[in-house]
């Protein structure tokens, strides 16, 4: 009688994970780094890139821990200054959904392990948790009177480079971490495979993934598979700041320091530079038309 109390207990709880459904995952919210020069930070994002910084977070005895640079109005690049020294400097990454407690149950019936939800900075609610290779990530919910809505349309200066965060990028080491978060936002957070490099069945370098309801926003996975340092992987932990033509971009950078940057076309085909804070974090900045697509809208 006991057994077949915990058979019928098992397939009820077999039977509620099946029923819980997947909100709708929108948008890429916000990305934060740790930096270890907070004023070499704000030199890149601010007086580089060109974005407003008018979120700045202090403790009670006045030291600042975190700034935010505001790139529109429900996405943010955060910088946290700590010279603690680590591997990674990409402190978290959030996706925007439009049911946060539904969102919890859901990861919870897959069986991840998920933090309570909580107010965060902004006044918005959130939880947070680790991807299956063990990087920070989380969901968050616009609350009605957040930072978020109180500042609709404030702070976003036409200095910016652009005002759209496409995708964030993280560094994998190996096969297996490739494989369990391929399987993550394949199987549970139904995203689409997209553009990778190179094609099955070599390892892949370059892999992008389709978010399923946020038009326009991906996840990039890069994978490597010897070791790197700690530099490299702060080059593939990144943002990806897209706009419709890079060139203009190019020109207002160069007149704000005197190097030019580099501009390739990658092998997605896109116009794309490559630029770097004083920790080696890489901002991408890079077209959202293919060299392709443009040619042919101009026959």
């Amino acid at each position: 009688m006991k057994t077949h109390a915990i058979l019928l207990s098992t397939l009820l709880l077999t039977l509620a994970a099946c029923t819980v459904s997947r909100p709708p995952i929108t948008n890429v919210s916000e990305a934060a780094f740790y930096t270890t020069s907070l004023s070499g930070s704000q030199s890149f994002y601010h007086d580089y890139l060109g974005y407003e910084q008018p979120y700045v977070f202090q403790a009670d005895n006045g030291d600042t821990t975190a700034v935010s640079f505001k790139i529109n109005d429900r996405q943010f690049i955060t910088v946290i200054p700590d010279k603690t020294e680590r591997e990674s400097m990409l402190a978290w990454f959030l996706f925007e959904t439009t049911d946060l407690k539904g969102m919890r149950k859901y990861l919870a019936s897959k069986g991840i392990e998920v933090s309570p939800i909580q107010t965060n900075k902004f006044g918005n609610r959130e939880f947070l948790f680790d991807s299956p290779s063990g990087y920070r990530m989380g969901f968050v919910e616009v609350r009605p009177g957040s930072t978020f809505v109180r500042d609709e349309g404030k702070y976003m200066s036409d200095r910016a480079v652009t005002k759209v965060m496409s995708h964030v990028g993280v560094g994998l080491y190996g096969r297996e971490d490739v494989d369990k978060e391929m399987d993550f936002y394949l199987n549970t957070l139904d995203f689409e495979q997209g553009f990778t490099v190179p094609a099955a069945p070599a390892d892949p370098t370059v892999i992008h993934l389709k978010m399923p309801e946020g038009p326009g926003k991906t996840m990039e996975l890069l994978p490597y598979y010897s070791p790197i340092t700690k530099r490299q992987l702060a080059s593939r932990n990144h943002t990806c700041l897209e706009m419709e033509d890079i060139y203009p971009v190019l020109e207002m950078l160069q007149q704000r320091r005197p190097t030019t940057p580099h501009m390739r076309v990658g092998q997605n085909r896109k116009r794309t530079t490559d630029l770097q804070d004083v920790d080696g974090t890489r901002a991408e900045v890079m077209e959202r038309l293919t060299v392709d697509e443009q040619e042919q809208l101009q026959k």
